[in-house]
């Protein structure tokens, strides 16, 4: 582990910590090469491959998951922004943000098979577990349209003004929403009708949205109030929210649950949670400009794409730690905003680069 040393004191909630070092941990490895801007990234549930989109060149690109090495391009829509993989690894649907569209992908022969229309600026996107449908935000239309997997279809597109995160429940039923609109509405969406049965207001800027694997809690990364909000799905109630490092948009959750990792564009770095225990590991560096965050399907490492670097970090999960003065004080996380700051104050942290909103 390498330690740079910061002697200052951080007062919060009434608690002076003092702060003697921030740990940065060696958990993330050598980054890989992708194209120009890469966004958003998934791994395959067989975890036999990852996709990548690239921004700025049109292309997805093919990554051997077990070398950490880019293998190859596939040419797609106008800025592609995001990907996602069907249940059974066979099909990936990326969303093209520049032309409206989605490209789908034979996993097998790394293929575009087919290339449908959606709205303006389609931006997030979900597939139902059980294959039968899917969801793309539409963010200039203020909508969000629904698809069918078997024939690439639109079923039907209905009004959301600003629509950011999207979510399926496990069993295929609800559709949850993250909304950038003046309240930061979070909603759940019956799939069979297309219609909001409950919702709550969070405040602030909600991103996006996770669902542990019950399907009994939602994690929603909240932009403007620096946070992870927690929401109870069966009453749709805000039941707690874990103060993360500034500027937070992308969310992940580990394939069990367990951990979420947050980007933290200020500090090019992501953030680690604990999530049974509510607190944060140290802060991981990656590259410039942090964007899409995946989990391997056995959760033993993440990929973190970086926009301003043109590669991908590799973290490996087991080597999160927690950070000294935690450890040392038992103080829960609230201080690690206050790390943050100092390292701004020390020039340790670069501006932000891009945003892939």
């Amino acid at each position: 582990m390498r330690t740079r040393l910061i002697a200052a004191s951080a007062i919060t909630g009434g608690i002076t910590l003092s702060l003697l070092a921030v740990a940065m941990p060696a958990a993330a490895l050598s980054p890989f090469p992708a194209g120009d801007t890469p966004t958003g990234v998934a791994f395959a549930p067989s975890g036999t491959v990852a996709y990548v989109t690239n921004f700025d060149d049109d292309t997805v690109s093919i990554v051997d998951t077990v070398n950490d090495l880019e293998m190859g391009t596939i040419a797609v829509g106008d800025m592609p922004v995001n990907v996602v993989f069907t249940a059974d690894s066979l099909t990936a649907y990326v969303v093209n943000q520049g032309d409206g569209t989605i490209s789908v992908i034979d996993v097998l022969t790394n293929a575009v098979t087919d290339t449908f229309a959606v709205g303006n600026a389609p931006t997030e996107i979900a597939l139902a577990p059980n294959g039968s449908k899917g969801y793309v935000s539409n963010f200039f239309d203020d909508t969000i349209s629904s698809f069918d997997l078997a024939t690439n279809t639109v079923l039907n597109t209905f009004p959301w003004t600003n629509p950011s995160g999207l979510a399926f429940t496990p069993d295929s039923a609800s559709l949850l929403v993250s909304t950038l609109d003046a309240t930061g509405t979070f909603a759940i969406v019956d799939v069979a009708t297309d219609t909001v049965t409950s919702d709550v207001d969070l405040g602030g800027n909600p991103y996006d949205v996770r669902v542990n694997p019950a399907g009994t809690t939602a994690y929603i990364v909240n932009y403007a109030l620096n946070s992870v909000q927690i929401v109870d799905l069966a009453t749709t109630t805000i039941t707690g929210s874990i103060a993360v490092t500034a500027s937070p948009s992308v969310l992940a959750l580990s394939p069990d649950g367990a951990t979420a990792y947050v980007n933290n564009p200020l500090a090019n770095a992501v953030t680690p949670i604990n999530i049974a225990a509510g607190t944060l590991y140290a802060i991981v560096p990656v590259g410039n400009g942090p964007a899409g965050i995946a989990f391997s399907p056995d959760g033993l490492k993440t990929y973190v794409t970086n926009q301003a670097d043109d590669n991908v970090t590799v973290i490996a999960t087991a080597a999160l730690v927690v950070p000294a003065a935690l450890a040392a004080t038992g103080v829960e996380p609230a201080p690690l905003i206050a790390i943050a700051m100092l390292l701004v104050l020390a020039g340790l942290v670069m501006p932000r680069a891009l945003s892939r909103r």
